[in-house]
């Protein structure tokens, strides 16, 4: 499952004119997905893979979503909009939903520009993982070594998701407290995937460089293809 957010201006919690110049990378991946799903193809390995895109654009308009919203999902379970700029979070619980119902999918991977507590943790050197499936965290860390895109783990702990449980109007917010925000995301995102084993990568610092580094040039940089390649290779074997 891949964010596919074309442009985001952050919708009426609009982003600053630095942090928007950049934001045409925020389908960084959905394009991961659908080119780790070409690869994986081409090379003929075999495992059953459905790549889900729920791609649209964050503007500010007459129809635009606004702060204080209740959105009803396609699980049906409803979300409170605290922020309109965490908007590839609430894309992403209906394309998990889509590929758990409708594609009867046995595991979830989702990978994205999310959010900005990455980017503060990792830069563009490490994807950060969310992730309680053992053997799904495993495989993408084995998938890591071999692709050599850097992965980190952090903890999957429940407690980071209990400040997105306290709407008064809505079964959660779409934001909660600065700390531990991508943690928090991944979390969330996995309450959609109805107990099945899932991973969320949050690929927003390494998907776009604003200047040659570690041999890349400036740009998108495809981030995600190789370890997605990797992961259901291992898987297949």
């Amino acid at each position: 499952v891949g964010k596919g957010i074309t442009f985001d201006t952050g919708g009426y919690d609009i982003k600053d004119d630095e942090d928007m110049l950049t934001m045409k990378s925020d389908m960084g991946g959905a394009a991961a997905v659908i080119g780790a799903t070409l690869a994986i193809a081409r090379a003929g390995i075999k495992a059953n893979v459905t790549a889900v895109v729920a791609a649209c654009e964050n503007r500010v308009s007459g129809a635009a979503y606004l702060p204080g919203d209740i959105l009803r999902t396609m699980s049906g379970r409803t979300v409170e909009v605290y922020n309109t700029d965490a908007e590839g979070r609430l894309t992403l619980i209906d394309a998990v939903t889509y590929a758990v119902e409708k594609e009867k999918a046995f595991a979830v991977i989702d990978i994205a520009t999310l959010t900005g507590g990455q980017v503060v943790t990792f830069g563009s050197k490490y994807t950060a993982l969310v992730s309680d499936s053992r053997v799904l965290s495993e495989m993408i860390q084995k998938a890591s070594s071999a692709s050599g895109e850097r992965v980190w783990p952090l903890p999957a702990d429940e407690s980071f998701l209990t400040p997105l449980k306290e709407s008064a109007v809505a079964d959660y917010k779409n934001a909660g407290t600065k700390g531990g925000g991508t943690i928090a995301a991944g979390l969330f995102i996995r309450e959609f995937a109805e107990g099945r084993h899932f991973a969320h990568l949050d690929i927003a610092g390494p998907a776009f460089l604003e200047g040659e580094e570690d041999g890349l040039a400036a740009g998108g940089t495809g981030c995600g293809v190789r370890l997605l390649y990797h992961t259901l290779r291992c898987l297949a074997e």
